[in-house]
């Protein structure tokens, strides 16, 4: 049966339908919706044995995914574009050491602020 779901929705619906077993995720726009409804499955307990970790920052996220993977566990986080580049240096790690890790980048636009007198430049 056909049904129309928000495209956040539809992610978090298709992630939980590979049954990860670690989710680890640290909130930023626009990816937060994701990560919402994911651990709203793994507390309800749809998602079992799966765990979610709130992490404290993007670059926490993906080191618990490597260590996560590196154990044999399915990994999965999600960011958005700020959030991947403060995951520089873990997504190099992740390549250098062959890990799989699936990773939802929602995209937006980076900006760069040049003091707080000037306007907004984009890059």
């Amino acid at each position: 049966m056909l049904r129309q779901i928000e495209g956040s929705r539809a992610v978090a619906e298709a992630v939980a339908r590979c049954r990860p077993e670690v989710i680890c995720a640290y909130p930023i726009t626009p990816q937060t919706h994701i990560v919402e409804a994911l651990s709203a499955m793994v507390k309800s307990g749809a998602l079992r044995p799966c765990e979610f970790i709130n992490v404290e920052s993007e670059f926490g996220a993906l080191s618990v995914a490597i260590g996560a993977s590196a154990t044999g566990a399915r990994a999965y986080t999600a960011t958005a574009s700020q959030g991947l580049l403060y995951m520089a240096e873990a997504l190099y790690n992740t390549s250098d050491l062959g890990l799989p890790v699936v990773m939802t980048v929602g995209n937006r636009a980076i900006t760069l602020e040049v003091g707080s007198s000037l306007p907004r430049y984009r890059c």
